[in-house]
């Protein structure tokens, strides 16, 4: 469990920083999200900030797809247009990434108004099983390690002795 927890934090901080990439058809457990956008239609995107990455899914919440944005490991603001045009603002290099909402890119630029006053998203508690939910943040992941690392702690010290005598004969 330890390991788990380590190794999804870590994991985030990769993708978030584009080392490693994600598949567009990776569901990624979104959980309690706090970047929830819906276009006219009724389709959902969830910025998920931990890791650089924006999910598309149906009005149903069926998983459509995602695909990473150069937010640098940093907020970000996802504001849709009538267009169907996904507007992303990013806080650290205050550039602004245009996509459609399949996930192309557009078009980027700079932009000149302050990060916060760009519209934020919405919190929603994105459908997400709750075996995955660990994996939605950063903090869970670390959660996950803490209490991994108590059980191994607690197991060795009053666990059952491993150690096997062979009886005598």
């Amino acid at each position: 469990m330890a390991t788990l927890g380590v190794v999804s934090f870590l994991g985030g901080g990769l993708f978030a920083n584009g080392i490693v990439k994600v598949s567009p058809k990776l569901n990624w457990p979104a959980g309690h999200a706090n970047h929830v956008v819906s276009t006219t239609d009724g389709t959902h995107a969830v910025g998920l900030e931990n890791l650089g990455r924006i999910q598309v899914y149906s009005p149903t919440w069926k998983f459509l797809q995602g695909w990473q944005i150069d937010a640098e490991g940093g907020d970000f603001s996802i504001v849709p247009q009538a267009n169907k045009e996904l507007y992303v603002y990013t806080a650290r290099s205050k550039m602004l990434f245009v996509y459609s909402e399949c996930g192309a890119l557009i078009r980027s630029g700079s932009y000149e108004q302050e990060f916060a006053d760009v519209p934020k998203g919405d919190v929603v508690n994105v459908p997400t099983p709750w075996f995955l939910w660990p994996f939605s943040s950063p903090f869970t992941c670390w959660a996950l390690a803490v209490v991994g690392t108590g059980l191994t702690a607690v197991l060795k010290r009053f666990g059952p002795n491993q150690s096997i005598t062979a009886p005598l004969l």
